[in-house]
């Protein structure tokens, strides 16, 4: 198995729901995906596993999962999504409203499903030298005139 995507439902602290998670994982060997969502359905679990799809049904299922998230009556406090080589994001369920934000995390979840057999862990890092990271400029022994702004290859947002 490799490393999986996960979406963590949130309910608001004091509910007694708990919370749901949906883990989408890629079968190495098949070289298909798995979806398995674990429902808390009111405090008796329940874990549905869809198997053996193929990247573009995981697509289907999250399009209507994010719309009916952004449909509920009821919703979750918020969503947390994890990506593998990817920062955990969360969010207020009610973002999920805006296509702006469905479209985005449909995006993350395409380019992770791309991704999800190459992505491993280490546990422990390297050390970081930080003197082999210094960047010396071809032209750091020239001088600028005093008074005068050094010119860059890039626009500061400040200077637009």
């Amino acid at each position: 198995m490799s490393m999986p995507i996960v979406i963590h439902l949130i309910n608001t602290d004091n509910s007694q729901k708990g919370d749901d998670i949906v883990i989408i994982s890629k079968n190495l060997k098949l070289g298909d995906f798995d979806i398995t969502y674990k429902d808390q359905n009111n405090g008796n679990p329940l874990t549905h596993i869809v198997n053996g799809l193929y990247r573009a049904r995981v697509m289907d299922y999250l399009y209507m999962l994010f719309k009916n998230l952004a449909l509920d009556e009821e919703p979750y406090e918020s969503v947390q999504l994890t990506f593998p080589a990817m920062p955990r994001i969360i969010v207020s369920s009610d973002k999920l409203k805006d296509l702006y934000y469905r479209e985005h995390f449909l995006e993350l979840v395409a380019n992770s499903l791309d991704t999800l057999e190459n992505v491993s862990t280490e546990k422990k890092f390297p050390s970081i030298h930080r003197e082999s990271w210094v960047y010396q400029s071809p032209v750091a022994d020239r001088s600028t005139a005093s008074g005068v702004r050094p010119q860059h290859l890039y626009f500061d947002d400040d200077q637009l």
